[in-house]
């Protein structure tokens, strides 16, 4: 922010030398200073882009963080239902998470999670890696 507001004080400044070439006290030639202008101009263009682009990246991970807190909310009060729960709701519980369950040979057992919680563990996992 204290980098997009010198910027604009450095145009503001051409600017106003613009203002003292046209009444003679300026030692500045026409093309100096319609080059610094554009500059001072190409520079504060990049300097918006990048704030758009990090604005942008900042409400995606805000969104991204909203979802997970949801999704966290909704194991945690799984996780406490199950705990009081009976076998058969727990049965019903763990139907709820798991999409799929394939067993192979010598009992190789093999758990597809819906998407929701696949996500959640995934994300889960980074973030303890990222501890590490």
């Amino acid at each position: 922010m204290a980098g997009r507001r010198r910027k604009r004080k450095d145009l503001a400044t051409l600017k106003a030398e613009i203002v003292k070439f046209i009444r003679g006290e300026s030692s500045f030639t026409p093309e100096i200073l319609s080059e610094l202008v554009e500059q001072e101009k190409a520079r504060n263009n990049q300097l918006r882009q990048r704030w758009q682009s990090l604005q942008q990246a900042l409400e995606q991970s805000q969104e991204t963080r909203r979802q997970l807190e949801q999704q966290y909310s909704k194991i945690v009060s799984m996780a406490e239902m199950y705990n009081a729960a009976s076998l058969e709701a727990k049965k019903m519980i763990v139907s709820q998470m798991i999409e799929r369950v394939d067993v192979g040979r010598g009992y190789h057992i093999e758990l597809t999670f819906r998407q929701d919680f696949r996500e959640f563990f995934e994300v889960l996992s980074e973030s303890k890696k990222e501890i590490a």
